[in-house]
């Protein structure tokens, strides 16, 4: 995860300001403690702040600063005083006031009926979409479905077209499979216990 290097950042102890949220795969924490330790950083600075989300993805703290972003620490939080249940209902209450249409943009598929909306901002905010499950689907028009194949990477449309869906987990799973910083090739759905798998992108086979 090369990423990692460049979104490490040193806890300064000034005001939190503007937080964010992105989802990570579990390995992210591993990782994460070896890039900053490579950077010289020890103990809560080699820390992720993360909090389970949903199936096996978390929910990791970012620190917004203008147009970039960086991972937020365990050290972060004790410069600002913050648990981190504190520090993740503020990143989601500012998250949840993006407004979609900033963060999704309506795609089309040549020759395929039906339509599909991606984000691909890497801006600390990914899972912005994620917190409004009812207005994502009204904003949509429908039942919908999300990815998250690569860090940055926001995918959702309404499920029901079989030609539609079939070549969207296709090109999901190539962004997984391309990306330097892979999330999930899963696919997930809205259900009674929130965010719930609703496919998996499986790799196509060779010809």
């Amino acid at each position: 995860m090369n990423s990692l290097l460049l979104a490490i950042g040193l806890a300064q102890g000034a005001a939190p300001g503007p937080l964010g949220l992105v989802a990570e795969p579990p390995a992210v924490i591993e990782a994460y403690q070896k890039a900053a330790a490579a950077k010289g950083r020890s103990g809560d600075a080699t820390k992720l702040d993360c909090r389970p989300a949903f199936d096996d993805l978390l929910f990791c703290l970012t620190k917004l600063e203008g147009d970039r972003w960086r991972y937020s620490t365990v050290a972060d939080l004790q410069a600002w005083g913050l648990s981190s249940a504190q520090a993740h209902t503020q990143a989601a209450a500012y998250l949840r006031k993006l407004p979609l249409d900033s963060r999704l943009k309506k795609q089309t598929v040549q020759g395929v009926a039906g339509a599909y909306f991606s984000g691909r901002a890497d801006d600390g905010r990914d899972v912005a979409p994620l917190l409004t499950p009812d207005a994502l689907q009204t904003f949509l028009g429908g039942s919908v479905v999300v990815a998250l194949p690569a860090q940055g990477a926001v995918i959702a449309w309404v499920a029901g077209r079989p030609e539609l869906d079939k070549v969207m987990a296709v090109g999901v799973r190539k962004i997984y499979d391309q990306a330097s910083h892979p999330i999930t090739p899963r696919i997930y759905r809205w259900g009674k216990e929130g965010w719930e798998v609703w496919g998996e992108a499986v790799k196509p086979e060779a010809p």
